[in-house]
């Protein structure tokens, strides 16, 4: 029984930590898609933007969060 609160207690964590970082990346991800526009052009912000998308769709692929 103790093992099953340990590990609930564990899901929690990691899903409100997702959820602090969900935040940050969907931050970083807007400010990627603001240089673009200025720069339509420019690589790295595109390779960048790539990046945080799969970082964050991997985070919740992780935690089996399959709606994003």
């Amino acid at each position: 029984m103790q093992d099953e609160r340990d590990v609930s207690m564990a899901e929690s964590t990691l899903v409100a930590t997702f959820q602090r970082d969900k935040q940050k990346f969907i931050e970083a991800i807007q400010q990627v898609l603001f240089s673009l526009e200025k720069d339509q052009q420019d690589k790295s912000l595109i390779d960048e933007a790539f990046r945080l998308v799969h970082s964050l769709k991997s985070e919740a692929s992780y935690l089996t969060l399959t709606g994003i």
